[in-house]
């Protein structure tokens, strides 16, 4: 048996997966990324996570995980794929292999990727045009199921004692952080662990270094990096929806990352067949255009995508073109002209639009220095040069564009399948521009209610602060109406004793006057004017027990009507008179002169 037809079991694929790159491994088996990872799913084989390649390289501990033990269905052994060759064999397309469904994996010694091939381009013609005819009679063509979307690693939808939605402070951040691996928390969080990264950095939050996680494993006690204090704008709650982030990742995934398998070949015209009024334009465009000096031929403009290919190539690419067009119309896009020569034709649908980039492929080659080189100094000698591929490749170019953008047709991939992707591509663009407004929608409207209550909750610290104020402003009140009580009867007791102690001394003179003999009308008038003083010390309408007397404060009102409270008049009390103090200058005699003193010595 020849040596490639060698089966590997559920085992061997483990260890080869945890020992060789997915993608490289895939090249040694015959089989693409898409249907590696399928494979695993189907094999209930673990795969390493993001990271693990680089922690490996600079010396991280074994993160392998456990092989868990097969289920009754879990098949057990496959053999390689249908894109390595055996034998004389031409080995199929990508395009004429498809991915068997679960059902053909029941059997666990017969794990096998079924080869549906698919008639050529007639067949793939016919279903264009049929296409094309229904599209044109008002029906929808077939819709196609689509790609289921492969699970991110990490995660576990049938978890639901697990929140939707989280939220952190920069301290619980900070904890989380360093209490595992970033890949594995952004993982349960639901997005990318370059997401995380920015958000820690956006909140001064320090995250462990390379190999930190590998040395902890190692039973390394490792310092964390302490929590500086938080700037401007740090110190705030950060929300993750979790089932929100997981939901546009699936989505994106399925519709950027699975591609291939919903692609399906576009038939190209042959030669001589009319083409697409816009692939005709380029036809003209690339005959006019000038070819330089490396035998490549550059056209753009308001009505073309931007081409750069060889003149040999630009029959091919205009009959490509003209499937493309074909199909893209089915699709409901429409063509429109660049704003100016530099922004092209453009692919619309609604208020969106993108475009195409097509070119030839290039390639380095080096000859062997001649007898005229090697008379001259080899730092002189031009023995690089490019050359052109003859295949072709083409870009989708749009704001935000995620994921793969460039395909370039090769002999496992031939150009009919590249188109079907491009397609596949414009239309995974244009529902992710969808996606995006949809999702700025939900921000805006997010962020208009965080804001709201933002505004209630600010309007109702203001509310309380109000309240607060008045409840002070009313307690002082009371309190100052309570005092001005107190002031008045201890004044009024004071003024009495001082009333009665002034009648008392005119009685006295009045007394003193009798024993005498009569009184004399000065002395009476004097005595009139000493009782009217000794009558105007007392106040005349105090007290009055109903305005000043006790109140119960709990009766009375915010802000009032509050109860009378006017302070009695008070006794000017004249101001002490500060003796002048006379401050004495004392005139010293001026010190000894020291030569005087030191004279005769």
């Amino acid at each position: 048996m020849n040596k490639v037809e060698r089966r590997l079991t559920r085992e061997e694929f483990y260890d080869r997966i945890w020992s060789t790159p997915i993608v490289k491994l895939g090249q040694e088996l015959g089989y693409s990324y898409l249907e590696m990872v399928q494979l695993c799913e189907q094999l209930k084989v673990p795969r390493p996570d993001g990271g693990y390649w680089y922690r490996r390289q600079h010396g991280g501990v074994d993160e392998r995980i456990a092989l868990p033990p097969p289920a009754p269905d879990t098949p057990c052994e496959i053999k390689p794929g249908p894109r390595l060759p055996q034998g004389d064999e031409t080995p199929p397309s990508a395009a004429d292999v498809t991915i068997a469904p679960s059902s053909e994996f029941m059997a666990p010694q017969n794990l096998l990727l079924k080869a549906d091939v698919r008639p050529a381009s007639p067949s793939a013609a016919h279903r264009g045009a049929d296409a094309r005819a229904s599209a044109g009679n008002g029906q929808s063509s077939p819709t196609k199921k689509p790609a289921e979307p492969i699970p991110q690693s990490g995660t576990n939808k049938s978890d639901s004692s697990k929140p939707a939605v989280m939220q952190f402070t920069r301290g619980e951040l900070y904890e989380a952080v360093w209490s595992k691996s970033c890949q594995k928390l952004a993982a349960e969080l639901g997005i990318s662990d370059v997401a995380l990264a920015k958000t820690c950095r956006r909140m001064g939050i320090p995250r462990p270094s390379l190999g930190y996680w590998a040395r902890v494993a190692a039973g390394e006690k490792v310092p964390r990096k302490p929590l500086p204090p938080a700037g401007k704008g740090q110190d705030r709650t950060v929300t993750f929806d979790i089932t929100a982030n997981r939901q546009r990742r699936e989505a994106w995934q399925a519709s950027n990352g699975d591609l291939e398998a919903l692609a399906t070949d576009l038939a190209i015209p042959g030669d001589g067949a009319e083409l697409h009024p816009a692939a005709q334009r380029h036809s003209v465009a690339l005959r006019k255009a000038k070819v330089s000096e490396d035998g490549f031929v550059s056209v753009s403009g308001r009505d073309l995508f931007r081409c750069d290919l060889t003149p040999s190539s630009a029959g091919r690419l205009c009959r490509a073109l003209a499937a493309m067009f074909v199909e893209l119309e089915a699709r409901g896009y429409k063509f429109k002209s660049g704003v100016d020569q530099f922004a092209g034709l453009r692919v619309t649908k609604g208020s969106d639009d993108l475009t195409i980039a097509c070119t030839e492929g290039r390639e380095q080659v080096e000859r062997e220095p001649t007898a005229e080189d090697k008379r001259k100094p080899s730092w002189t000698w031009q023995l690089k040069s490019s050359r052109p591929t003859g295949k072709l490749s083409f870009e989708v170019l749009a704001r935000g564009l995620r994921g793969r953008r460039t395909w370039t047709e090769s002999e496992s991939k031939p150009l009919e399948e590249v188109l079907g992707i491009v397609v596949e591509k414009v239309d995974a663009a244009f529902q992710n521009f969808e996606e995006q407004r949809q999702l700025e929608i939900e921000t805006a409207k997010r962020r208009e209610a965080e804001a709201k209550r933002a505004a209630e909750e600010w309007e109702r610290r203001q509310k309380a602060e109000s309240e607060r104020d008045c409840k002070r402003q009313h307690e002082s009140k009371l309190a100052e109406i309570a005092q001005i009580r107190r002031d008045n009867l201890s004044a009024a007791a004071h003024a009495w004793m001082e009333s009665g102690l002034v009648r008392a001394y005119v009685d006295e003179c009045e007394r003193s006057w009798h024993q005498k003999g009569e009184l004399s009308l000065e002395q009476e008038a004097w005595i009139a004017w000493a009782r009217e003083e000794a009558t105007r010390l007392c106040p005349p309408r105090y007290p009055d027990p109903a305005t000043d007397g006790r109140f119960d404060p709990s009766f009375i009102p915010f802000g009032g009507p509050y109860p009378e409270a006017e302070p009695l008049p008070k006794k000017k009390t004249p101001e002490p008179v500060q003796p002048e103090v006379q401050t004495l200058f004392v005139e010293h005699p001026s010190q000894y002169p020291f030569w005087l003193r030191n004279h005769g010595r």
